[in-house]
């Protein structure tokens, strides 16, 4: 009897602590540049129907690994945090919790506002008094760009 409770709980640990698997990877030039975060080099973008994982390197090694889930964010060997606090602290507190899912799996934002379909993707500009945004999404290229607070995320897919 001990050994089959044994042998059960040794499995749900391992599989409790097992990686997800994703579906898709894209090999893509990354550029995230925050007042606080400044990257730009190859990197991967791996996602499945629940998360997405980013990972940038620097001379072959992942200089940024960013684990997002629809209710925490993980960067590297960190913490995971809500996505709210992560926004506050790497980007702007104004922006939705959806915010890094989105951008890093090319879908709209700000739940599709000012959102204007093109031959090949969609444009998004959104101003207000603590943010002024423009967005694009192409099939193989993704810009943002906050002006008032000096965000920029580029990514040019290489497949």
């Amino acid at each position: 009897m001990f050994k089959r409770v044994f042998i059960i709980t040794v499995l749900l640990v391992l599989v409790g602590c097992s990686k997800p698997t994703y579906q898709s990877q894209k090999s893509a030039l990354i550029v995230i540049k925050t007042p606080i975060l400044k990257y730009a080099d190859m990197g991967f973008i791996y996602t499945n129907k629940a998360n997405t994982k980013v990972e940038i390197y620097s001379n072959g090694v992942a200089s940024l690994s960013i684990d997002i889930y629809k209710k925490s964010i993980c960067m590297g060997d960190f913490k995971c945090i809500e996505p709210d606090k992560f926004n506050k602290k790497f980007f702007a507190s104004y922006y939705l919790d959806s915010f890094m899912s989105n951008i890093f799996n090319q879908r709209a934002i700000f739940n599709s506002q000012n959102l204007i379909k093109t031959k090949s993707g969609f444009i998004q500009n959104i101003k207000s008094d603590k943010y002024n945004i423009e967005y694009s999404v192409s099939t193989k290229k993704l810009l943002f760009r906050d002006k008032i607070n000096n965000i920029l995320i580029k990514i040019n897919i290489m497949e």
